[in-house]
Parts: structure tokens; sequence; C-alpha cells
């Protein structure tokens, strides 16, 4: 009877489905999830899937910075650095943000890009896979690196360590939070409607 997609770019995936069809963000209410942003660069995930090759290669060029990898329920990619600290999986994703300075997302796939929106309530800034699910998560408030390219994130990490860099990526974050949070209120509420139409039928 309906089809519903986090995305607007999964919902174009499935070009053979005629049925009715509607997009609805991930509902992240900001207050939820805002807090002082830390000092560490994090992986939440340390999987090959995630891109823990690209999260344990910036530790290594950074000697000097706090990398934070968040474990997660599959196979994971762990690794003894000195500047390296791994924590497990967390109920609740402020204590991550809290610890968090700039985010790191280089998946080799995302639907979506919750952590990103999420970190986004913080003002906390991401480096992301170019996945059409974080480019349409993200919008212009992400920086964007193939996952192969590993100079261009050194690159892009060498500018977000800038606190100057960091401060105007960080306004980007939060209007884009701001954004997505209205965004995706007006859509769940449109998912009612529909839904309220079934039970009238």
């Amino acid at each position: 009877d309906l089809a519903v997609y986090n995305s607007h770019w999964l919902s174009r995936s499935f070009p053979d489905y005629r049925g009715p069809g509607i997009v609805v963000y991930p509902l992240i209410d900001p207050g939820e999830y805002r807090t002082q942003p830390g000092d560490a660069v994090t992986l939440v995930n340390v999987s090959e899937f995630k891109g823990s090759r690209v999260f344990y290669a910036l530790a290594e060029a950074f000697p000097g910075v706090q990398f934070h990898g968040v474990r997660g329920y599959d196979e994971q990619d762990i690794r003894d650095l000195p500047n390296v600290t791994l924590s497990g999986p967390r109920d609740d994703m402020r204590e991550v943000y809290g610890r968090t300075r700039i985010l790191l997302m280089p998946s080799q796939i995302e639907t979506f890009g919750r952590c990103a929106i999420e970190a986004a309530a913080s003002g906390i800034p991401t480096i992301a896979a170019p996945t059409p699910g974080l480019r349409e998560a993200l919008g212009g408030a992400g920086v964007h690196c193939a996952v192969d390219d590993i100079e261009g994130w050194k690159a892009a990490l060498g500018r977000l360590l800038d606190p100057g860099g960091w401060e105007v990526a960080s306004v980007r974050a939060l209007a884009r939070s701001a954004e997505l949070a209205g965004i995706a209120k007006e859509q769940a509420e449109e998912w009612c409607r529909v839904v309220d139409g079934f039970e009238r039928r």
C-alpha cells in the first residue's frame, strides 16, 4: 500500500516500483543529541565497511591528534595505536559526540547518514565519502572525499583541525541540523496524513 524511503536517492533506486511512496528522513531531534563537542576525531563502527582503513591511516598521519573509535556489532578492525582510543557501543550517543570534534564517515554506502546529522546538532562537522545518502543528508555542510583518496582525507582533516576552518564548518553543520529537523517534521506529518487516509478507507 505504501513504500516508505529514508532518502530521495533511495526512492529513485526502485524504478520498477509503481505503487505509492513517500520519503521520510530519520526523525532526529537536535535536542536529544546536542552536547559540548570534545577534541577527538571519531569513527562510529570500526569496521572495514564503515571505513576503518581511512580512520587508522589518518591516525598514523596525525600522531598528535586524539582519535576515538566506537565499536559496532559486526566484525571490527581493532588496531593498537598510541593516539587511538576505542570504546564499546553506546545507547546514548551524546557520550560519543561529547568526545568528538570532527566526525569521519568513510563508508562504502549509507542510505542516509544519520550519525553525521546527530553530530551536526552540536556543530560537529563531518568528513564523509561522497555516497548519495551522505550527500543528501549533509547537503552543503559536508566535506566529501573518495574513500581511496587518503591524501584528500589528510588535507580535509588538516583544514578542519585549524580553528578557523572548524568554526566555519561548525556553523554550516548547525544550520543543516536545524534545516533537516524542519524538513523531517514536515515529512512525518505527511506520512501521518497518508496513513490516516488508509485507516479511513
